[in-house]
Formats: C-alpha cells, structure tokens, sequence
C-alpha cells in the first residue's frame, strides 16, 4: 500500500532502495511525534532553551526526510512533464499557483505536502484494513461467503489474481468493508452485531459514503469538507482485502 503511495506521489519510476528509505523517514517521524507535542506548550523561544535536545532531534528527524523528499522533487522538476508519462502528484504540486500570493509552493511546502500525502493515505487506510480483516476471520461465515463472491467472479481463468475491473463485480465484500465503518445506534439497527447484508448488496456507489443527502457514517467526513481522496482509500480496502 505504501509502495504504491509513493508512486502516486513522485512517479511510478522510484527505485526500492529510495522506496525503504521514505519509508525510513516516515516512520522515524510518526513513532517519535508524540515526543515532540510538548514543544507546544510554550512559546518556541521558551522550549528551544528549556529543551534543546528535543528541539535538535526534531530537526534532524525534519532534515532527513526533507533530503529524501528534495532529491525525488528536484529530479521530477527537472524531468518535466515532456517525456509523455504519468503525471504525479508532485508535478501538480510544481505547477500549483498561489493567487493571493502570486507564487508556486517553495520547497519546504511542496516536502510538507508530500509527507501528508503519504502519512493521511497510509495510516487510517491500514487501520481500517485492520478492522476488516479481524471481523472477517471473526466470522467465518462472512469469510466463507466473501471468498464464494471471489471465486465466482475469477471462475476458471488461469490467473487467479483479483484485478481492478473485477471489484466492481463484488457487492458483498464492499458491504463487507461498509459494515466495519457504521456503529451510531441512532442510525443502525444492532450496531454491535456484523451484519453486511443490512446494505442489501447496494455497493459503494449506491450508498452515499459522505453524507452528501443524510449522514449515516462518516468514515471520510461529510459535504464539502469530506476528504477528497475517499474514493482511493475504498479502492485500496476492496482491492486488498479482495487479494
């Protein structure tokens, strides 16, 4: 899942060992960020004094990753968009003008954009992945049946690998994924039981996911300020629970 972030982001040519070394850096920054909330208690003038060795550590942990993510930049930068490839969400970044500022992104926004690219996409994706998979090995008859729809849908093909135009042909492991987001007893019946087929095979199109006419989850946010990239963050869940 990460792999294929990293690709989204800075192209689909990044080497494995540039691939381990985001990874590196990202992590470095997510296990140690709960160390660092204390540096806005006080007034920064306050804490690099008092805490001096937290402020460097954060520093360096910034540094790292800003020298991982400006080689990637630099080289799409210089790339272009004229070699006729895929356009990836770092050369949108490039391109983006601030009106109210009549400037592009300098830098330091364009490495800060990239990590939150990388941090929102995996990290509550992987949790949700989490819960599916537990609810799935949990009842074995929700397993049984989600596995039946797979194989119905593969039939007698000789590769057996779950590709993207067969997701749409699989209602009931997208009720599957819906029922882990809905648990608020004042919208759904027996909220606490694993019930799929409360969704009556409606599929991900069918049932409005961001609350967009009445909001029965919000698993993405709701309206206007729901999360834009819902659509991928499902893609992923269907296609990897799916395999």
């Amino acid at each position: 899942m990460f792999t294929l972030l990293v690709f989204m982001c800075f192209g689909g040519e990044v080497q494995k060992e540039k691939i381990e070394d985001i990874e590196h850096v990202q992590r470095c920054l997510m296990s140690e960020l709960s160390r660092f909330g204390v540096l806005n208690l006080l007034p920064a003038v306050v804490t690099r004094v008092l805490l001096r060795k937290r402020w460097q550590e954060l520093l360096d942990l910034l540094q790292a990753q800003k020298d991982v993510f400006t080689q990637l930049i630099k080289t799409i930068k210089n790339v272009g968009d004229g070699d006729g490839g895929v356009i990836c969400y770092v050369d949108t970044l490039l391109k983006l003008q601030l009106p109210e500022e009549n400037r592009k992104l300098d830098e330091g926004e364009v490495v800060a954009l990239c990590s939150e690219f990388l941090t929102a996409g995996t990290d509550t994706t992987c949790m949700a992945l989490e819960w599916v998979m537990a609810n799935i090995v949990k009842y074995t008859h929700v397993q049984k049946r989600v596995v039946e729809e797979i194989k119905e849908v593969l039939g007698d093909r000789k590769d057996k690998e779950v590709k993207e135009e067969d997701l749409n042909k699989l209602p009931y492991l997208k009720d599957v994924i819906l029922e882990e987001m809905g648990w608020d007893p004042r919208v759904w019946e027996d909220p606490m039981e694993f019930k799929p087929e409360r969704f009556l095979s409606s599929g991900f199109e069918a049932f409005d996911i961001i609350g967009s006419k009445k909001v029965k989850m919000m698993p993405f946010g709701a309206g206007r300020r729901a999360c834009p990239p819902y659509n991928l963050a499902m893609f992923h869940l269907e296609y990897f629970v799916a395999s």
